[in-house]
């Protein structure tokens, strides 16, 4: 039911691609006459509808990810004498 009612209101927030072209521009004029770009809809995932939910979407994302993919390397920083940094990734 949830899931239902998150579909009703993104497929509501849904409208029209305002597009924003130098319309003197051939190769621009060329693109929107030959592809569908003109006629799309914009509408939100699912699960984020509006910006907030959106940002807290891609915060739990990157927390899962962090946490069930983590990096295979260990970065070490080495000053160097000319008081540059270098850093190396060790693999393994």
């Amino acid at each position: 039911m949830i899931l239902l009612a998150a579909k009703f209101f993104a497929y509501m927030r849904r409208y029209k691609l305002e597009l924003t072209y130098d319309k003197s521009n051939k190769l621009f004029n060329e693109f929107v006459s030959k592809t569908s770009i003109s006629t799309m809809k914009y509408e939100a995932f699912l699960l984020a509808p509006n910006s907030t939910f959106q940002a807290l979407n891609y915060i739990v994302k990157e927390v899962l990810y962090e946490n069930l993919y983590p990096d295979p390397f260990k970065r070490e920083f080495v000053k160097c004498p000319d008081g540059g940094t270098i850093g190396l990734d060790w693999d393994g």
